[in-house]
């Protein structure tokens, strides 16, 4: 029975991963010039650690998209997250916060009222912190549910997904394309590639990772890596933007209408 179980679970995460990919989409143009955004998701302490430094030296500006519970804490894979001292730095230093749920929630495992809740206690944390409004959300392990999905939609400029590609021409910025320079994806190999596609395409190339360190995890990657892939974007002469930035210069915030969940 517990096979069966997990059988079903798998099936219906296959079967609204479609939903999420294929209905209730909102396009925008994308322009054809070339544009690179960083992210980090969870945020380990040591992305801010080993890969600010790197980005700061070329005055870039990335997103860290924040789960607000694991503040000051340490997690079982990634180690130490992020401090509140750091999550301060990033606030002053004008670096782009993004919203990832409170809890890290998987959405298809739960009922939906559930996820809401938790990006609803994910920005009560953002007040509470003194952060600016997220512009941007990215999927907790690139997943959710077409109701979630519409839920969130009217909240942020653009919702960020884990599907590798360029986002190029007419692009779902409900669904954003997005690479991970991560040991279990190839490390830097498959965003090199990309980024040699992208020099000859145009469009906006999405790069995420999790944890920076010298031994990374398998979601994680090597600060030599980070540093080769922040080296070869330079050499490249590509522009370098967050991705609140690059929803903002695009007007991806007048795709998205309805009301807003209040925070008490």
């Amino acid at each position: 029975m517990p096979a069966l179980s997990y059988l079903s679970q798998n099936a219906n995460e296959k079967l609204q991963a479609k939903l999420v990919k294929y209905l209730n989409r909102h396009t925008i143009s994308i322009p054809e010039r070339p544009v690179v955004s960083f992210c980090f998701d969870d945020f380990p302490q040591s992305a801010f650690d080993n890969a600010l430094p790197i980005l700061e030296a070329h005055d870039w500006i990335a997103t860290w998209y924040v789960c607000g519970s694991y503040m000051d804490t340490v997690h079982p894979n990634y180690g130490p997250m992020f401090t509140q001292d750091a999550l301060n730095a990033l606030r002053e230093k004008g670096q782009d916060i993004g919203c990832h749920t409170f809890d890290h929630s998987h959405f298809p495992e739960q009922p939906a009222e559930v996820s809401i809740s938790d990006c609803v206690a994910n920005r009560k944390f953002f007040i509470d912190q003194g952060l600016p409004e997220a512009r941007s959300f990215a999927y907790p392990r690139g997943s959710s549910t077409l109701f979630t999905k519409r839920a969130l939609l009217p909240h942020f400029s653009g919702l960020r997904g884990v599907a590798g590609g360029i986002n190029q021409g007419e692009t779902n910025i409900s669904l954003l394309k997005a690479n991970g320079i991560q040991s279990d994806r190839g490390g830097t190999a498959e965003c090199l590639d990309y980024l040699k596609e992208l020099e000859n395409t145009g469009g906006w190339m999405i790069i995420f990772t999790h944890d920076v360190q010298d031994e990374p995890t398998e979601w994680g990657c090597s600060t030599s890596d980070f540093q080769t892939l922040a080296d070869a974007v330079h050499a490249a002469g590509f522009d370098v933007q967050s991705v609140g930035d690059v929803l903002e210069d695009i007007g991806a915030h007048e795709v998205f209408d309805g009301k807003r969940v209040a925070v008490e």
